[in-house]
């Protein structure tokens, strides 16, 4: 759960940049925020899906 915590305040923070029009000023960084969001949010699925399957696992038992 730690993990999740952390990472979706990080998806936050990322998604919190992205709502700033600055950002779409400088290519660069819009590029490596975005790419850096779209690679949280995967990270996020995975988390979430080991979850659920740990938690079946335990209700299962």
């Amino acid at each position: 759960e730690t993990d999740m915590e952390e990472t979706e305040k990080t998806l936050e923070s990322l998604t919190q940049l992205l709502a700033d029009p600055e950002l779409y000023q400088d290519k660069k960084r819009f590029s490596e925020t975005i790419t850096a969001h779209t690679q949280v949010q995967q990270k996020i699925n995975v988390l979430m899906a080991e979850w659920e399957r740990i938690s079946s696992q335990l209700e299962n038992k």
